[in-house]
């Protein structure tokens, strides 16, 4: 039987140990993300049920700097969930 897929996103700021300053869950995948690569918040909205950012944690004139990625899947009764934790640090916005 196949079951329906939901994929996570949690950014966490300089720790994986600190609670996600953001979280996004959708039924369709995401962009692929790699260290090295910078997330800007300020597009971030105050998310809904599923969803939720806190764009208040980054300063302005600020990006957040992709520093590590972990995966892990699961599976329960009824869907599969992929979920990407993003361990992300402030850098200053050059550009």
């Amino acid at each position: 039987m196949k079951y329906p897929t939901e994929y996570r996103i949690e950014v966490y700021l300089d720790s994986f140990i600190n609670d996600p300053i953001a979280g996004f869950c959708s039924t369709s995948p995401f962009i692929a993300l790699q260290v090295g690569d910078e997330i800007s918040p300020f597009a971030w909205s105050e998310g809904n049920d599923e969803s939720y950012a806190n764009s208040g944690e980054v300063p302005k004139g600020h990006l957040l700097e992709v520093v590590k990625i972990r995966h892990l899947m699961m599976v329960n009764k009824s869907k599969t969930i992929q979920s990407v934790s993003v361990k992300v640090k402030l850098v200053k916005q050059t550009d």
